[in-house]
């Protein structure tokens, strides 16, 4: 049996979206045997949705048809768009400028499917192009997508991109994905608008910064989207950063730092401005201003506040507190003072990294020789404590380094002393063991420390020497304190013979007194010639030397004849031979008188 159909397309039906001419369809019947009925069936496979005229053939014989058949479209099985992208190998637009192109749906054979906007999902994903990267914005900042419909066989979607860069439109029907690549749409910058142009101000918007540190604020250049624009070599702007400081009443203080941009191009040649500012030397709340040519520009509001916090500890801005060079320390007691940190710019309370009191190196040394190490304790807030004991009396010097690096004052003059001791106290001089009736005499008290060391601040410490003979009237003494640590006691005897004088520091008799002195009487007028020369002085010894030695021999004279004397009557008593007696006494005057 060889029966076949015949379809014939009504041409004012075919569908519009396909193109081209349609032949008729020779389609075989295929037997197929019912025992109900014997009917032939003939499965019948068209391409192209429409309506055809059917005919019937058995062997070139007309069996039947002119009837009317309709083949609707299949199942869908992918979407597809049509209009303006698929005109573009790389499609490229401007920003905020809208682009229209149509969505289908169509089965396997190309027909057309029925489709609402509500089956339409249109989505825009950014790929950065640009040195701003936005990767975690979400989509609808990037285009405006607005679907309409075309009498239900296709929906117009229009598209207005935000922003500059790579936009990738994925385009689902029916949960179906037009491609498994998302179509690529490139998006150039408009027109420029300073007033819309970004300053990434994420470095203020972190709350605060140290006085020490530095930032670094980019300028783009955006259009009426904020689509970046590169700036042009030949149109270079200057834009400035402002920052007004601000009193607790959130008033301004007067103080203001300004900083001017300055055209850069990267490695990647993205050509942009740069704000290089910082440091800010003073600490507090700060308003952040960005203008060109007193124009704000946006991401700039005049409420974005920073606070600006001290730096780091400074080993240049350490002050010494407790000390002072101009006064006298007792080296018997310990004392504190204070190292007060500052950063930088001599903000207090600063930034102290780690155990800073390791870092510290104070040293105390003496001129006369020694040194020693001292201790340092953080009490907060960048405030330090050291405990000084000085190991002698004398003259000091503090030695203070941070880090290695020696605070500028570094070297401080320190004075100390201890307590003068009496035990330690001597006398010199030659008023110590004689003196003449009449004539001044002097000796020397010399002061010694607790340690030793010869009192050099006899002047200030306030010790007292006093001095008495064992007989009153024989003389006031005097004391004068004739250089650092020693005092000249003076005194002029009016009696003669052998008076003890006691001397007592601050109430305590020295370990030298009381001592012995022999005051004798002056009966021979000793005549000094004065002399510029040699010869002179030889002179002058000489006759002072003749007349001590006439004033020996006289005293010795007259002792001599008390002794004679005395012997003479001794004999006298005795009974003695008179001629014997005289004999004696003349060989006696005779042996013993010169």
């Amino acid at each position: 049996m060889n029966f076949r159909a015949v379809l014939t397309p009504k041409n004012n039906t075919i569908s519009p979206y396909v193109t081209g001419t349609v032949e008729p369809v020779s389609l075989p019947l295929y037997y197929a045997y019912s025992s109900n009925d014997g009917t032939w069936f003939s499965d019948l496979q068209v391409a192209v949705s429409g309506n055809y005229t059917v005919q019937v053939f058995y062997n070139s014989i007309t069996v039947g048809g002119n009837c009317s058949a309709y083949f609707r479209p299949g199942v869908i099985t992918k979407p597809v768009i049509v209009g303006y992208i698929p005109s573009q190998t790389e499609l490229q637009i401007v920003a905020g400028v809208s682009f229209t192109f149509t969505v289908l749906a169509i089965d396997k054979y190309m027909n057309p499917l029925p489709l609402t906007p509500d089956n339409v999902t249109i989505s825009a994903s950014y790929v950065s192009t640009s040195f701003d990267s936005t990767s975690s914005t979400t989509a609808n900042r990037f285009a405006t997508v607005t679907k309409s419909s075309l009498d239900s066989e296709g929906v117009l979607v229009r598209v207005s991109a935000n922003v500059t860069g790579q936009i990738n439109l994925n385009v689902i029907v029916s949960g179906l994905p037009l491609s498994s690549v998302p179509v690529p749409i490139k998006v150039i910058a408009g027109e420029p608008d300073v007033s819309s142009s970004i300053a990434d101000t994420s470095f203020f918007t972190r709350s605060r910064m140290t006085s020490q540190s530095s930032g670094t604020l980019l300028i783009k250049e955006t259009d009426e989207f904020g689509n970046i624009i590169p700036p042009r070599r030949d149109d270079r702007r200057v834009y400035s950063l402002t920052l007004t400081l601000l009193d607790a009443a959130n008033a301004t203080t007067g103080t203001n730092f300004t900083f001017l941009s300055i055209f850069s191009t990267r490695s990647d040649q993205t050509n942009f401005y740069v704000i290089n500012f910082g440091p800010i030397s003073s600490v507090g709340f700060y308003r952040v201003g960005i203008t060109q040519e007193g124009e704000h520009i946006s991401h700039s509001p005049l409420a974005n506040y920073f606070l600006v916090t001290p730096g780091y500890l400074s080993p240049l801005n350490i002050e010494l507190e407790g000390l002072f060079s101009n006064v006298i320390y007792n080296s018997t007691q310990t004392y504190s003072f204070y190292l007060v940190g500052k950063d930088a710019y001599g903000n207090e309370n600063p930034r102290i990294e780690g155990d800073t009191s390791k870092q510290f190196e104070v040293q105390l040394a003496r001129e006369q020789g020694g040194s020693s190490l001292l201790d340092v304790k953080h009490i907060g807030n960048g405030i330090f404590s050291v405990n000084l004991t000085f190991f002698a009396s004398g003259n000091y010097s503090l030695y203070v380094s941070l880090y290695s690096v020696p605070v500028p004052w570094s070297g401080f003059q320190l004075h100390a002393y201890a307590p003068s001791s009496a035990k330690l106290s001597k006398v010199i001089g030659e008023g110590v063991s004689s003196c003449k009736v009449g004539a001044l005499c002097r000796f020397i008290v010399v002061l010694y420390d607790l340690f030793g060391i010869e009192q050099a601040l006899q002047s200030r410490n306030g010790d007292k020497v006093s001095v008495s003979f064992s007989n009153p009237d024989v003389a006031i003494p005097i004391v004068i304190p004739i250089s650092p640590g020693k005092f000249a006691v003076e005194y002029k005897p009016s009696k003669s013979g052998f008076q003890n004088i006691n001397v007592k520091l601050n109430g305590e008799t020295i370990n030298y007194s009381p001592f012995s002195v022999y005051i004798q009487v002056d009966d021979q007028t000793l005549t000094v010639i004065s002399g510029g020369s040699v010869g002179g002085a030889m002179v002058a010894f000489a006759l002072v030397y003749v007349g001590y030695r006439q004033h020996k021999i006289h005293r010795m004279k007259r002792q001599w004849q008390k002794i004679k004397e005395a012997a003479y009557d001794e004999y006298r008593v005795n009974d003695v031979n008179q001629t014997s007696k005289k004999m004696k006494r003349q060989d006696y005057e005779e042996e013993n008188w010169d």
